[in-house]
């Protein structure tokens, strides 16, 4: 509920009884809207049986004002519920499937069933991938792009300020055209989101070639939709310092972690590893179960 914005989260059964729930809002009428919708998921139930597919999720949507009405089926018996004040904040659809999906996972491990059924690979790409349409603005370019936006930034070296180990530094005004696409894109994550992000980039203001600045973009990109999409965090700091030949950073969040002998879920980190040391760069990601991730980086510039 808190990750998403939401007024009011439930788990019922498809009677109408309400099981769980947190939050709720003031006008509306929960036990007869909860008996209407575990009507509708119970003649969902019988149909994915007449189709042979059962394991299959059943979801509807419900479009306000007042409320946004998210609904998805758990098992034949069981679904969950996700209401938003739409007169406060309309909802992101593409989100709210992501995390309603996480949430039926958990309550199927609750209730002792295979949580694998409900996080059926095709489908959570599919919402991924809506979610993708909704990042790429942010965090797309290549380095031909990346060549265009350093082209006014090559001729005047800036002098670069060195983070400090006492506490973050005041944020100057961006100089280069690559720092203020990072600082706008980190800005505009940070508005359509819930995560706070502490943004250190005034190295990004030094001399940095076309190479260098595609990976910047592409670092960022991969590492935040990750944060975004799977860490569950709820904050994230951002580091780049400039030492002359090399740019050093850290991205730091306090999200859920993960097994580093598994690879994670949609994970393109491999991948970003990959070519961050092709091109002569290190690339470490510091991961545990419950301990947040940690990303270094150093890249030539």
């Amino acid at each position: 509920r808190v990750d998403l914005s939401a007024q009011t989260v439930l788990l019922a059964d498809t009677s109408g009884q309400i099981i769980f729930s947190t939050g709720e809002p003031a006008d509306i009428d929960l036990p007869t809207t909860m008996a209407l919708l575990g009507g509708n998921m119970a003649a969902a139930a019988e149909l994915k049986q007449r189709l042979n597919n059962p394991d299959n999720i059943h979801m509807a949507y419900f479009e306000g004002p007042p409320y946004d009405i998210y609904a998805a089926s758990l098992n034949e018996n069981f679904f969950a519920t996700v209401l938003f004040d739409r007169r406060k904040m309309p909802s992101r659809i593409g989100l709210v499937w992501l995390y309603l999906r996480r949430a039926l996972a958990e309550f199927a491990d609750l209730l002792g069933q295979d949580s694998k059924l409900l996080l059926d690979r095709r489908v959570a790409e599919e919402i991924v991938a809506n979610l993708d349409e909704e990042l790429e603005a942010l965090f797309g370019g290549d380095a031909a792009d990346v060549a265009e936006l350093l082209a006014g930034a090559q001729a005047a070296p800036v002098e670069t300020p060195q983070l400090s180990n006492t506490g973050p530094l005041p944020q100057a005004e961006p100089k280069s055209p690559l720092h203020r696409k990072v600082r706008q894109l980190i800005g505009q994550l940070e508005r359509q989101s819930n995560l706070k992000l502490h943004a250190h980039t005034e190295a990004l203001d030094a001399p940095l070639n076309p190479r260098c600045g595609s990976m910047v973009l592409r670092l960022l990109g991969v590492g935040l939709k990750n944060i975004y999409q799977h860490s569950g965090a709820t904050h994230v700091t951002i580091n780049f310092e400039h030492d002359g030949a090399l740019l050093r950073g850290n991205i730091i969040d306090n999200g859920v972690g993960f097994d580093l002998e598994q690879i994670p879920p949609f994970g393109s980190l491999a991948d970003l590893q990959r070519h961050i040391i092709v091109n002569h760069g290190e690339f470490v990601v510091y991961s545990a179960p419950a301990r947040g991730t940690t990303i270094t980086f150093t890249l030539p510039v």
